[in-house]
């Protein structure tokens, strides 16, 4: 799945390729592969199995990035981030522990890092898009890295229950969903 600038929305339609249909000079997209510390990722800080818990840390990386880079105005520009976290969390809120990470400390922990964007990112929108529904996700053909790393991280899921589990998932994923519509 691309997220990036590469090529035009023709070929790959993706938010920032919509964008540099209006603003030519957008800048910070990612383009190529590469991890979130690759030059190629630009101001693209997302990490594989990220967490809530990460959310955090990973607005102070976008914000350092965006004031060491000699293109972005941080005062006069605007800026959009796009914070995407909390599927990893459903599995540990189903598996491990229902407390801390339950919707209320979901919509916490986001709130941390959007409240520290609101902060230090003036001119700034910020797309907070929700969890999906685990029961599409499960459908996806997956790769098998992929695989081995959610039967890890999704372990209570895998366990050949039968229904019951995906069902607490689909439950567990519209709960974050209304945690998150709440900020």
């Amino acid at each position: 799945m691309k997220s990036g600038g590469d090529k035009t929305w023709r070929e790959y339609l993706t938010l920032p390729n919509i964008l540099k249909e209006f603003n030519p000079e957008l800048r910070g997209y990612s383009t190529g592969t590469g991890e979130w510390f690759s030059k190629n990722a630009r101001l693209n800080v997302a990490f594989p199995v990220a967490s809530d818990e990460d959310a955090l840390k990973q607005a102070k990386i976008i914000v350092s990035r965006m004031r060491a880079s000699p293109d972005i105005d941080i005062e006069r520009h605007w800026k959009m981030v796009t914070v995407f976290l909390g599927d990893n969390d459903i599995c540990s809120a189903s598996c491990t522990s229902p407390i801390a990470w339950s919707p209320s400390a979901h919509a916490r922990k986001l709130s941390k890092a959007l409240d520290y964007l609101h902060a230090n990112l003036p001119r700034t929108i910020v797309n907070l898009v929700p969890v999906l529904d685990v029961s599409v996700s499960v459908r996806v053909v997956r790769s098998a890295m992929c695989r081995a790393l959610h039967s890890l991280f999704c372990a209570c899921f895998h366990r050949g229950g039968g229904g019951r589990e995906l069902h607490d998932l689909v439950h567990m994923s519209a709960l974050y969903q209304k945690a998150e519509a709440m900020l």
